[in-house]
This record gives C-alpha cells, sequence and structure tokens, in this order.
C-alpha cells in the first residue's frame, strides 16, 4: 500500500488523503485522520450527491413541463371525436316487421353507443352488434318455422 503522503490532496477533492484502498478494494482510514478532515471529506460526498441529485431533478422538471405543453397543444388542436356509428342493421329491417324492427334498432343504437363501445371498444362491439341482429332474427323466424313444422308432423300422424 502507499503511505497517506504520497495521496495529497487536490483543492476540493472528494478523496482526502487519510484514506486508503486494500488490496481486497476496502477502504481503510489511516490513524492520523483528524475528525475535521473526515466531516469535511462526507460534507464533500453529500453535497456532490445533492448537487447530482438537483440536476436530475431539474432535467426532469423541464421534460415534465415540455411534455405538459405538448399535450396542451395536442388537446387544442385534436377535433372532436364523432360518435361510433353501428354497423348496418338492413338484415333486421328485412327480415322484421315494420313495427318492430325500428323500436329494436333504436334501442340496439344507444346500447351500441352508450354501454357496448365504451365497455369493449369498436371492433368488439360491431360483433356483438351482429350477433344480436343475429338472435333477433333466428328468435323472429324459429317460432313460425317450429310451429309449421309441428303441425306438419301432426298432420302426417293424424
Amino acid at each position: 500500500m502507499s503511505s497517506p503522503e504520497d495521496k495529497k490532496p487536490s483543492g476540493s477533492s472528494l478523496v482526502p488523503p487519510s484514506i486508503l484502498v486494500g488490496e481486497d478494494g476496502r477502504f481503510y482510514v489511516d490513524s492520523d485522520l483528524s475528525v475535521g478532515e473526515w466531516k469535511r471529506y462526507r460534507a464533500l460526498q453529500e453535497r456532490a450527491f445533492l448537487d447530482g441529485a438537483r440536476i436530475s431533478w431539474l432535467k426532469h422538471s423541464e421534460f415534465e413541463r415540455k411534455a405538459t405543453l405538448l399535450l396542451e397543444q395536442i388537446e387544442q388542436t385534436a377535433p372532436e371525436p364523432s360518435p361510433a356509428e353501428p354497423p348496418s342493421a338492413m338484415m333486421l329491417s328485412l327480415m322484421m316487421p315494420a313495427s318492430t324492427s325500428e323500436e329494436i334498432i333504436e334501442n340496439m343504437e344507444d346500447i351500441y353507443r352508450d354501454n357496448w363501445v365504451p365497455r369493449y371498444g369498436k371492433r368488439r362491439a360491431d360483433w356483438i352488434w351482429r350477433w344480436q341482429v343475429v338472435q333477433f332474427i333466428l328468435w323472429r323466424w324459429t317460432w313460425p318455422v317450429m310451429s309449421l313444422l309441428g303441425a306438419l308432423k301432426l298432420i302426417k300422424l293424424g
């Protein structure tokens, strides 16, 4: 190891002359280190750390300020989103009686805009819309067809 006299401090150096680094990588304090020198060394270390923290905080706050300004500009220039339009209801209006199809379509449009699009997104809401249309059509035409088949079966058996 080198002696403390070989390592003279240069101005505001963070390593005082009485602190040595051993071969194992540990720091050793020389016995002639005064309390004042140790306090000065610790104060310089803390000051360097705080200066680094202040610089990183200033960089972060400047970035945050620029990001906030950019978001405000985007919000001011962005157009208002148009309400989502549901898929076509042509099959529903063709396959259902006119008296009920208009009411069903109006109710489904309200549910589509108010519930399905905010909860599931446009793409999944479109699938839900189509599936509901298929269910309404099947429900509407299943009963007459089943009744007709039941009547034919009764006639055939009778």
